[in-house]
């Protein structure tokens, strides 16, 4: 609905506004496209006026020559619709997955399942959820929605709670200094003496297996093996501005058959994620989990 939409401009194939610059391109290139958002240059991160930011997501089947006619296609009929002079720039989507750490109680005399075949089910509910709710522009995590759909799933199921957390991706250049900065979608939580608000997936600093953690209590992040700190400082988090900075960073290896690596923290809000403005949430199944906890309780 929201991309056939018939905006008064676009009705009459026109461009003025950033929705009908969404409109009419899907309309006329539906067939490459899985998602696409038009915005102002004036709401980015970074406001930049007179230019307008079209992210797209393309159908997984194009091929990376076609993206790129395209794209010169898109342009070609900006030039012809559009009312007012402003220059388009493609900008790429950006991907934050959510994990998700699920503890479910439930009563074994109220079901023939067995604990393995619950947390399955339990597990498909999540998944289900994030298929269903979440992929594309515009579209937020709500944990209390997600929830209910667990209470639901079985009568034995007597509660849920959930943490959460938000993860961004990026691929080092290994053996080298790897400088970047990450702005997430929401305030990150502030640090404490209990929990590391900031993680990494593994790699390989000096011959060992290492990830990223911030110092308990501290914003600083350091490279960590076990218990010992490899790196003291790598850079830093701020809650407030959202962001994850890694500075001198050196790599020599990744652990797993990936490319990348994860960064992980904490929301300050767990209980609901919404995307900024040209961020696709999505779900990462692989740092997820979900626990059974028996309770003799009837309700």
């Amino acid at each position: 609905i929201r991309k056939n939409a018939p905006f008064q401009f676009a009705s009459q194939n026109r461009m003025v506004t950033a929705d009908d610059y969404t409109s009419v391109i899907y309309r006329n290139f539906s067939s490459y496209i899985a998602d696409i958002k038009a915005y102002g240059g004036q709401d980015a991160d970074e406001p930049k006026f007179g230019i307008i930011y079209i992210s797209i997501v393309f159908n997984e089947s194009i091929a990376d020559e076609t993206i790129e006619i395209v794209k010169t296609q898109i342009t070609e009929l900006v030039d012809k619709l559009a009312i007012a002079s402003f220059e388009i720039e493609f900008i790429d989507s950006k991907s934050v997955w959510i994990e998700t750490t699920t503890f479910f109680q439930y009563n074994p005399s109220k079901t023939n399942f067995s604990a393995s075949r619950l947390k399955s089910d339990v597990s498909e509910v999540i998944s289900t959820y994030f298929a269903d709710n979440l992929g594309n522009f515009d579209q937020s995590f709500r944990r209390s929605n997600l929830l209910s759909d667990i209470d639901a799933s079985n009568d034995a199921i007597l509660s849920s709670r959930m943490e959460t957390k938000m993860q961004q991706r990026f691929e080092p250049t290994l053996n080298a200094q790897n400088e970047i900065v990450f702005t997430f979608p929401q305030e990150i939580a502030v640090a404490d003496d209990v929990f590391n608000v900031v993680t990494s997936s593994y790699f390989v600093n000096n011959g060992r297996t290492c990830s990223i953690k911030n110092k308990l209590g501290s914003t600083k992040l350091q490279v960590v093996s076990g218990t010992d700190v490899i790196v003291d400082n790598v850079g830093s988090f701020d809650p407030t501005n959202k962001t994850v900075s890694i500075n001198g960073l050196i790599p020599e290896g990744i652990v797993g058959n990936v490319d990348y690596l994860k960064i992980s923290v904490t929301p300050a809000n767990q209980s609901a994620i919404t995307p900024s403005i040209n961020t696709i949430l999505l779900f990462d199944s692989e740092n997820s989990t979900a626990t059974t906890v028996v309770t003799s309780a009837e309700n």
